[in-house]
Parts: C-alpha cells; structure tokens; sequence
C-alpha cells in the first residue's frame, strides 16, 4: 500500500540523519538519530499489509526495532556502528520487499567493514561516505544498487 511505502520512507529519511552521524564518528549524535529512527519505526502501521507481506514486515520488525534501541544505549561509536550494520541489512530488506515513496535510495557496501566481512548501508546521494570508518576511510565502498530510480 502507498501509505505504508510512504511511513517506509519516513523511517528511510531518519535512518539517514543516523548513517550521516555514522560518518561524522559521533557516538552523541548517533544515539539521538537513533531515538528518531526508534520511533519511525512504531509509527509504522503494520495493519495495512496482509498475509506473506505481514508476516515478512514482523520479521523485518523485530531487528529494526531491537537494533535501533541498542543504538540509542551503547556509548561507543565502534559498538554502535555494528548495530547499525544490523539495522541496514533489515532496512534494505524492508524497502527492496516494500519500495518506498520518496527520493533514489542507493544501496551502498564497504567490504573491509567488520573485519573485512562487509557491511552495506543506504544512503540519498552516488557519492561513498562510509559510515563504518567516517574520515578513516570516507571513500572506501560502492554503490551496490539503487532503489526507486
């Protein structure tokens, strides 16, 4: 349903000012924008899908919810950051099973992140900024996909 596309985007846009306190490395600010995508997240009305739909969102749900809440708790940024990889896998999920109704989303991935296993995330613009190493490595990561071009 496009209401529940556009509360998708709405979490999007708040999953966006928390990637963009990611690559600024600050844990204060993260946890803030965390408390924003916290809430994104319960706006959201689930009773507007059914079925399969339904039960894919509670799966998606469930690490959305829990991994944004730690993100708000955990003081250090590095702690935070691996809680946030957790948060882009369940996002990207939800908007490529969903769409949203908004801007291209890309889909953006940094091998070298969590010990070379990779890491994506989504970000509003082509250009890398890596929110897992911020100015340590802004550049290193591709653009993977996009959404909604």
């Amino acid at each position: 349903p496009t209401l529940f596309k556009k509360q998708l985007n709405a979490l999007a846009n708040a999953y966006i000012q928390l990637k963009d306190a990611f690559v600024e490395t600050d844990a204060i600010t993260a946890a803030t924008a965390a408390e924003t995508v916290v809430a994104k997240v319960a706006a959201i009305d689930m009773g507007l899908l059914e079925g399969e739909a339904h039960l894919y969102w509670m799966e998606q749900l469930d690490g959305l919810q829990s991994h944004s809440e730690k993100i708000v708790t955990l003081q250090k940024v590095e702690a935070q950051r691996k809680q946030f990889g957790f948060l882009s896998d369940a996002l990207i999920n939800s908007i490529e099973a969903f769409g949203t109704e908004g801007n291209a989303l890309y889909v953006q991935h940094c091998p070298m992140a969590f010990d070379n296993e990779g890491g994506d995330w989504l970000a509003t613009e082509e250009e890398i900024q890596n929110p897992y190493f911020g100015d340590k490595m802004m550049r290193c990561g591709l653009v993977k996909k996009t959404f909604g071009e």
